[in-house]
Parts: structure tokens; sequence; C-alpha cells
């Protein structure tokens, strides 16, 4: 006899229970929703709080939470304890604007690895067995419309994407007998914070969207959520091993193709018919371009296709690695920008590194701090919004984010934390501003950086013999130049409006510190550890010196949101030795 399956209304999982991952906002929230108001018992598991607001309709069945990072290994007991018929797996990332291949480091193949395939494998293979226990259950893999197509600068990225695929279609073959279903959803333009499409396109380009989309968009969370609640149902009960693509049809009508919908994952905050260079990705402005961050941010903004402009208050010296580059000549602390000037920019680095170093002979001290850091840079900011500049990043330094107490009672600090404030009170939805508190830089360009570093760099290769050989006690976080480069690019395109990224890399102690330099330089001599004031570096080095650590460790979340690599400061030593010796007299 033939089995009709009942079609009667009702909750289509009443009496089941869901475990959805990343289910605290975007696609994540409206799948538990819809699972929740059709009577399931949803838990969620998210590095995030979930709202009440979040979840105001979820009526009929209940909604839990648990927080975890699903790339912190074992999973948490709980989750295999809440005995799922279902199971979303929802969490996957990209990290970091597009990179070529070439360009990507192995630490980064692995973080995509994790946060995309091995945390959907070891999450799958824990709540497996308890699945096959009861004879039934339906998993459902979150992948990507870039799992069946090309995606240029996310290689790796769509690569594990296409592995989830292939996972699913075998385990699919695998428990089927054991009455469990496995299948794929691929979303493409929906939106979601991740891809915040209404930020992305703007109202000029929005008639664009039939020629991205057969059904227009963007498409919505609940529309990936209605597709998720048939899945976890009994209504796909012969449905195993698919994909469902909810893509408003860009898979079937050949994306790639279509030229201006590779623009949509790429923000412009200008409308995207204002370039027709199509190896443009922005227009960009580095203020302070000819110094050591801002030249690393100009040139890495170049080798990944911003059209880049340097902004100095004079000529770029033949020696500098910008000569060449387009330039803007002025002083925002005076100030000489203007609206017009600005106007023609997606975006703007703010790269400017004034500091006491900076400082003139008869300089009044309160006069430089407010121009050149609490008012100089608000002010600044502000001209740029008025202009219309979409983006705004503004780099500055980690003393007060990490110690705001240091700010009640050290000028310069307290300077960087009025400019760092000042300049994100101006975000809005139309002008996205965050600030990178970086530790101390290790890098070099010709020039001031470079004779900077001239003297520690002949005394690391024992051509010093004036300089005793030890480090005061104490250390900080280092982080290099080129790291820097990549967060700022990171913060351009992804970075959060109003945000403050504390960045960083390695804790060093000095002693380290001046032992991978003595090591890089080719010395022969192993440093001790003092508690004495060193010449190289005084004890009026701000908070830095002897006797003064500030360590700290990055939050995952923001490096893989900016996507910057880390353990680079062996390289950068290396780098910058080469540099300050390549400009030695």
């Amino acid at each position: 006899m033939t089995d009709h399956t009942s079609f009667a209304p009702g909750a289509l999982l009443a009496g089941r229970r869901a475990v959805v991952t990343g289910g605290a906002a975007g696609i994540g929230a409206a799948v538990v929703r819809a699972f929740a108001s059709h009577g399931a018992e949803v838990l969620v598991a998210d590095i995030e709080p979930i709202g009440s607001a979040e979840f105001d309709r979820a009526a009929g069945g209940s909604i839990a939470h648990i927080e975890w990072d699903v790339r912190v290994v074992p999973c948490p007991p709980e989750l295999a304890e809440h005995r799922p018929d279902v199971l979303v797996n929802n969490v996957g990332h990209y990290l970091q604007p597009p990179h070529t291949f070439a360009a990507n480091a192995p630490s980064l193949w692995e973080q995509l690895h994790d946060i995309n395939f091995g945390q959907v494998l070891r999450l799958t293979h824990a709540l497996l067995p308890g699945m096959i226990e009861r004879g039934r259950g339906s998993i459902i893999n979150l992948t990507t419309v870039e799992a069946h197509r090309a995606m240029p600068g996310h290689a790796v990225y769509s690569g594990y994407k296409a592995a989830l695929t292939a996972f699913t279609r075998s385990l699919a073959a695998e428990v089927g007998p054991s009455g469990i279903r496995v299948n794929a959803i691929a979303p493409d333009l929906i939106e979601s914070p991740q891809v915040p499409y209404d930020k992305l396109v703007p109202e000029a380009d929005r008639h664009l969207w039939p020629t991205w989309s057969p059904l227009g968009g963007p498409g919505r969370p609940e529309d990936v959520a209605g597709v998720a609640l048939f899945l976890a149902s009994e209504l796909s009960r012969f449905v195993t091993g698919g994909t469902v693509h909810v893509d408003g049809g860009t898979h079937a009508a050949g994306w790639l193709g279509a030229a201006p919908v590779r623009r949509l994952d790429q923000p412009s905050p200008k409308p995207l018919n204002r370039h027709t260079e199509s190896d443009v990705e922005m227009k960009i402005l580095v203020i302070g371009g000819t110094g050591m961050i801002g030249a690393h941010a100009a040139l890495h903004l170049r080798e990944h296709g911003d059209e880049v402009t340097v902004a100095a208050r004079g000529p770029i010296p033949d020696s500098s690695p910008v000569a060449g580059f387009p330039l803007l000549t002025g002083d925002y602390t005076v100030p000489t920008f203007t609206p017009e000037q600005l106007s023609r920019f997606d975006g703007i680095v703010f790269a400017a590194g004034q500091d006491f170093r900076h400082m003139s002979a008869g300089d009044d001290l309160h006069t430089f701090w407010e121009n050149t850091q609490s008012v100089g840079v608000p002010r600044f900011a502000a001209l740029a919004k008025q202009a219309g500049v979409g983006r705004f990043v503004q780099v500055g330094s980690y003393y007060h984010q990490l110690r705001p107490d240091l700010a009640d009672d050290n000028p310069y600090i307290a300077a960087r934390k009025a400019a760092d404030e000042g300049a994100r009170a101006l975000a809005d939805r139309s002008f996205t501003v965050c600030t990178l508190n970086p530790p101390s830089i290790i890098g070099a360009v010709p020039g001031a950086s470079a004779r900077r570093y001239r003297r520690m760099v002949s005394w690391a290769a024992d051509n010093e013999p004036g300089i005793p050989d030890f480090a005061p006690a104490g250390g900080t976080n280092f982080m290099s130049a080129a790291s820097l480069a990549q967060a700022i690019r990171g913060a351009l395109h992804t970075g959060e409006s109003g945000a403050a990224y504390l960045v960083g890399d390695q804790n060093l102690s000095y002693r380290q510190f001046f032992q991978m330099m003595v090591d890089a330089a080719g010395g022969e001599r192993t440093i001790g550890e003092r508690d004495e004031q060193h010449p190289l570096l005084p004890d009026t080095a701000i908070v830095q010196g002897r006797g003064n650590t500030l360590a700290y460790e990055p939050d995952p979340d923001v490096v893989l949101r900016l996507g910057y690599t880390r353990d680079d400061c062996t390289r950068a030593i290396e780098e910058l030795i080469d540099v300050v010796r390549a400009c030695a007299p």
C-alpha cells in the first residue's frame, strides 16, 4: 500500500528539536524564528547573545542559547544532550576582502578551513550518533553559490565550500538507510550583517538588480529560512543529498558573465557606476601616505586593485616606495584640504602618525595635540563626510583602548583617545567610520623611519661598542607594518561603522625584541635583561620602556574580520634591517 504523507495544517516541527549554529543574527536568526514558530525546541549556538527583540515572533516552540565559538574544541556536551532531530550548520565566513591566492598565507588557509569546513565536520560528528540511534534526523549545511562557480580573490573559501557540498552528498548516501537526510542550501544576494546590500548598493544603482538576478533583489534571510524549514520537516521526506540554490536565479543565469555583479561582494560606498575601470575596487586617499604606515597601506591597497592617491605636505621623495603615486598636497592640521578635493574618493585612510617626534622647537604642547589629534582628526573626518566620502579608517594607537586610565595623566594618550572618539562619533548609515588601534609597529621606509632605526641596526650588528648589550625589563605587543596594511584594507571593506578595533600580533619582552634584532642583523651575542634604562629605549618612550609591560592577545574575531596575517614579526625585522642598510649614507 502506498504511504501518503499527510499535509494537514499545523506546526511542521511540533515535537522536534533543533540545533542552529550562528543563530543570533542574519540568516541563522531567521531560521531559528521559522523553526520555533512551527513548534520546534531550538538551541542556538552562537558567540553572540540572542536578544528578545530578534525573536519576538518565535511563538509556538522555544528558543534557548548556548554561548559557543564553533572553532573551539570540543563541542559543548549540551548540544548532544539536547537530542536534536535537526542540525543546521549555518556558520561560515570568507574572513577577508578579496586576495589573490598567491598573496595568501598558509595560516589563512587554516583559518578558512576551520570556520567553513572543519567545524562542520566536528559538530556533525558529535551529533550524528544520537540521530542514528533515534532513527531520524535532518542535517542542513549552509554553503554558498561560490561552491558552484568561480570566485576570484576567494579561491580557498570557494574550495572549502565546494568540499562541504561534496561532504553533503556523500554523507547523505551513507546515513540515508538510518533515516537521516542531509542537504545543503547555497544562498546568494541575501541581505545579511555579513553582506549588507542595503548599504553596499546605492539608491542610484538599485534599478540594476534585475541585471544581476532574474528575480531582482536582494533576497531576505527569511527566503533561506523557508527552504530550511522545508528541509527540516517531513515535507522533504524524500529529499536528500541535494543543494537548493536560494539566489534569485543567479546561478542558473550564469552570474560570472554579468560584469556588474562582481561589484556586489566587494563593497563600494559610492555608486557602482562611478567606476568604469574593471580593475579598480575603490578610489582611496591615504593621509600620511609617505610615512611608514601610510606607505605600506598605499602599496598594499594598490596591489589589490584599489586606485590610491597619497596626501602629504610636500613632494614625494624619489627614494620613497610611493614615488609615482598620484599626490594631493595639503596639511590637515592647518587645515588646507577642501570638500571638492576629497569628493572624488570612495574611502580615506587616515595614517598621519603625528606624535611628539613631529614637534618643532617652540611648539606649544597643548596646541600641537589639538591640531594633530583631538581637534585635527575629527575636523578632517567631518570634512570627508561633508564631501560625500563613504568610508573613513583612522589609524590610531593602542594605549587608550588597552589602558583607558593612561589617558588621565598622559596628554598624548588623551589626545589619541579624543581623536578616536571624535572621528567615530560622525559615523552614520552614509559615512562608515572605524578606527584601528595598533601596538608598536615594525617596519621602515626610506626616510625618517629608516633613520630612526639606523643606530639600533648598527648596534645589533655589533658596530656600536658604546651601547650596552642588555634590554630593559618589560615588553609589549608588536605588529608588522605589512599586517597593519592588511588590517587597514579589511577595515575599509568590512569594518563595522563606529567600531574601534584593537589590533596586534605578538607579545614580546624587550629582551626578545632586541635579540631578534641582533639575530637578524648577524650579531653574535646573547642579550640579557636588566632593570635599567637603555639608550635605545629610554624611560621617556611614552609608557614603553623600563619596567612597563603592555601585553594582550588580539580578539580572534577582529583578526578574522579584518583578515590580517599574524606571526609576521620575524620577517618584518629582517625586512626592516634590509631597508635601513639600503638607506645608509
